[in-house]
């Protein structure tokens, strides 16, 4: 069964005005097509006019192309970029974001079908959110800086945690203090790491009050059990530097989540408990 043959088949359907103007009432995507052209590639043309008459039958409104050998051509085209594709994972490596973001661009112009791979695309839009962040803090934009973050909270992350640190401190410039403890409580309530909770709890300390820097301790000894001795013995110096007695503790792995408006020093009186120097923070 030839070309010619097929052509013939489609103008039995009373097509062929429209197939010699190439018009098409409805347009079948790829994957729909997919049959038909595997059948053109192998020129199994006997196939293909069953699949002609498939497709017509599920999709009375469809007009087959009028140009077959075109879609003989694509099925023996690439459906993918190939090695095109990782020189943008290499372009990400070294940082070079615009020139991924642009050669990204192209390939999905050059093969319509492609679907970027999701691992990709979600290290290249981190990389952007992490610039334009870094490009805030750099020019003092505190704006900016939180309007980074909030897009993409993927920069918040525990192995990124100077991001929260540091979007913390913008939003206190920023006259956003209930912002900033609400970062810090992320924080705590998601990294599990000591030296990461410590630091956390000494930044949260320059603008939290007595109550908070207690609800604060109880969280992270909540995240991370194992770290409840640390957790204690910083709560109990920045207690101290308040003027509070240090809350006394039975279980500090298990400690229950503090009220609201019943003040720490009120709540578990108990003498200041031994010190030592907490990490101090990146």
């Amino acid at each position: 069964m030839s070309l010619r043959s097929i052509r013939l088949f489609c103008a039995a359907f009373g097509l062929g005005a429209m197939l010699a103007a190439g018009a098409s009432a409805r347009d079948l995507g790829p994957e729909d097509l997919r049959a038909l052209r595997y059948y053109l590639e192998q020129n199994d043309m006997r196939s293909a006019q069953a699949e002609l008459r498939r497709l017509k039958e599920a999709y009375p409104d469809w007009t087959p192309p009028s140009d077959l050998d075109a879609l003989k051509r694509q099925a023996a085209a690439p459906t993918g970029p190939g090695e095109d594709a990782n020189r943008i994972w290499r372009l990400i490596e070294i940082g070079n974001l615009q020139a991924a973001r642009g050669r990204l661009q192209h390939l999905q112009t050059v093969y319509p079908d492609w679907t970027p791979p999701a691992e990709m695309v979600r290290l290249l839009e981190a990389g952007e959110a992490q610039a334009s962040f870094d490009a805030a803090m750099r020019s003092g934009n505190a704006t900016a800086a939180i309007d980074a973050a909030r897009k993409s909270p993927e920069i918040l992350k525990c192995d990124r945690v100077n991001n929260a640190w540091q979007l913390a401190a913008m939003q206190v410039q920023a006259g956003q203090s209930a912002g900033a403890l609400q970062t810090y409580r992320g924080v705590l309530s998601s990294c599990r790491e000591t030296n990461v909770l410590v630091a956390t709890l000494e930044k949260a300390n320059d603008i939290a009050s007595t109550e908070q820097v207690g609800q604060l301790a109880d969280i992270a000894r909540r995240t991370s059990p194992s770290a409840a001795r640390s957790i204690d013995t910083v709560e109990a110096r920045l207690m101290a530097g308040r003027g509070a007695p240090a809350p006394a503790r039975t279980d500090t792995a298990q400690a229950p989540a503090r009220q609201a408006g019943t003040p720490a020093a009120q709540s578990r009186p108990a003498p200041a408990a031994p010190v030592t120097a907490a990490p101090q923070a990146p």
